[in-house]
């Protein structure tokens, strides 16, 4: 956190990832803890606009991922979109249909590799190009 008072960033882009869901007991535990995070952001470092990006889904694979890591992310998902209506500061960034739940592997299949968590080429190119629309959208909030 120390580089925000460096550069003074207007806005600032949050990806969450599977590992961020493991850390809390439940989905509503983790979206306040990022709202308290976001609004940290706003008061101690001026940060104009931050983005909460929503957790990815993932393939259901035995061996590779609890079975209800989906649950976990679409329920986090759904707890901060309601959230972030509060804070005008605050905006919840969906990745629509490039990674819908739940996930079927005849709609993203060539998105994941084999291994159903990891992104393949493809997969992390439409996450780059979302990645951006997030970026953009927050820049033409802060000029409205």
């Amino acid at each position: 956190m120390s580089s925000l008072c460096v550069l003074c960033p207007d806005n600032v882009v949050l990806l969450l990832g599977e590992n961020d869901s493991k850390r809390f007991s439940d989905p509503e535990t983790l979206a306040f803890k990022l709202i308290l995070l976001a609004s940290q952001l706003h008061r101690t470092y001026h940060v104009k606009q931050i983005v909460l990006c929503q957790l990815l889904p993932r393939f259901t694979l035995p061996g590779y991922i609890p079975v209800n890591y989906c649950d976990v992310a679409r329920s986090v998902n759904e707890n901060l979109r309601t959230a972030v209506t509060f804070y005008p500061y605050i905006a919840f960034w969906e990745h629509n249909d490039t990674f819908p739940f739940p996930v079927h592997r005849k709609d993203c299949s060539d998105k994941f590799r084999a291994d159903g968590v990891h992104l393949s080429n493809k997969g992390q190119w439409y996450l780059f190009k979302s990645h951006r629309g997030a970026i953009l959208a927050a820049c033409k909030r802060l000029e409205a």
